[in-house]
């Protein structure tokens, strides 16, 4: 399982990457609980390092999308790392200065991670605050497109994902299965619930009923 965060500078600017950071630390403790391997994965540009030249192109040529934003890739959480070794990485989630997100390609790079994986199911929450933008020749539908593309694939390969809103309701517009927090406890009420019906079928350490209980931390 991979939790994916978005850091770009509209949630740092509003605040909101601090409501990501106890959403991310409430999923570890949940899934701390559960056999349930996981890693925890943050995603912004720094426009200080753009260039004139193309980056990436979009799936289908007859869309024009390319981007020039650089993307950086954190990783705050590995699979292997145990999360009582891994809060204070967590934690410096609001003290990162990003620019823009280019979902897309963050998200298909984590699909690729969670493919190179040995477990049988491979699920992905994608915390978010809005919709792709970055410097490059795309407009917003080819981002948005480019966006929707790549879940549409993801899905194909057998990528299960929720998409949670960060106090704005975006994911909407790009994920089959979503949930919105404004607060804390919006997260056992949305995003741990399907998590959990999700999961039902496999065999954990704990109950179904404690896996929809989060604690406020961080």
């Amino acid at each position: 399982m991979q939790i994916l965060c978005d850091m770009s500078g509209s949630m740092v600017r509003d605040n909101r990457i601090v409501m990501a950071r106890r959403v991310a630390i409430a999923l570890c403790e949940t899934l701390e609980r559960t056999t349930v391997a996981y890693e925890v994965l943050g995603y912004g540009t720094d426009e200080r390092r753009t260039t004139t030249e193309t980056r990436a192109t979009h799936h289908d040529k007859s869309v024009n999308y390319a981007r020039t934003s650089p993307m950086n890739t954190w990783v705050f959480k590995a699979f292997e790392e145990r999360l009582s070794d891994c809060k204070a990485a967590i934690g410096t989630m609001a003290m990162h200065n990003m620019d823009h997100n280019v979902d897309g390609e963050s998200v298909l790079l984590g699909h690729m991670r969670l493919k190179a994986r040995p477990e049988k199911r491979q699920i992905m929450l994608v915390l978010s605050d809005g919709h792709p933008e970055f410097t490059g020749k795309a407009s917003s539908e080819a981002r948005n497109q480019h966006l929707r593309d790549v879940i549409a694939h993801a899905q194909r390969e057998g990528t299960e994902m929720i998409g949670i809103g960060i106090q704005t309701r975006a994911v909407q517009r790009f994920y089959e299965r979503h949930s919105v927090v404004f607060r804390l406890k919006d997260l056992a009420e949305g995003a741990l619930d399907q998590l959990a019906r999700l999961l039902i079928d496999d065999k954990f350490d704990v109950t179904s009923s404690d896996l929809i209980k989060a604690r406020r931390l961080g």
